[in-house]
């Protein structure tokens, strides 16, 4: 590239060939390109532009915090009489029952479906009511559908033709003896 260099003004009281400080301050420049024009790209001066706009202020990210609650724990006070498991008929029934079915029998003995890993467990575990949750395991056994109670009964060893009041006595204080099959 070759460039031209033009003086715009000089003054006329000092010679062309002497310059010192004060001309040279003076003197304007100017570059022409001699080269023919090609393609160029508009330079964007980003900075000149960003300081007209006025941009949008971001809200501080506030990070997302999962409360727990605290679950109760329901704490079963076993009653008076024999294990579940303990009794060979209730044993042996819990042992074939599918998990899925189980969850009507847990939810009638200890009010909540249980987890599935240890529903048949706690089902073996359980050993009758206390006199003060008495009226709840009466009220679960209430709820209960007609073919809901006749599994029960049969999981528990009694004719399908038997009651609730059959169930609830058994319930309240489970006895190897009760258990009609044996």
């Amino acid at each position: 590239q070759s460039f031209n260099v033009k003086q715009l003004s000089s003054p006329a009281s000092s010679p062309p060939s002497v310059t010192t400080m004060a001309d040279e301050d003076m003197k304007t420049m100017q570059i022409e390109k001699t080269e023919p024009k090609t393609e160029s790209k508009p330079e964007v001066k980003e900075d000149a532009s960003s300081s007209r706009r006025s941009r949008r202020v971001r809200k501080e990210v506030q990070a997302f915090v999962v409360e727990h609650k605290p679950t109760k724990e329901h704490v079963y006070i076993p009653g008076e009489g024999h294990l579940l498991g303990e009794i060979p008929y209730v044993e042996a029934k819990v042992k074939m029952a599918v998990l899925d079915e189980l969850t009507i029998l847990h939810r009638v003995l200890y009010g909540r479906n249980g987890k599935k890993h240890t529903r048949r467990r706690t089902i073996r575990e359980f050993q009758g009511v206390q006199e003060s949750e008495l009226p709840a395991l009466k009220r679960r056994v209430e709820i209960l559908k007609p073919k809901q109670l006749k599994y029960c009964l049969d999981m528990m060893g009694f004719k399908k033709s038997d009651d609730m009041e059959t169930l609830v006595d058994f319930l309240t204080k489970p006895d190897k003896d009760a258990v009609s099959k044996a």
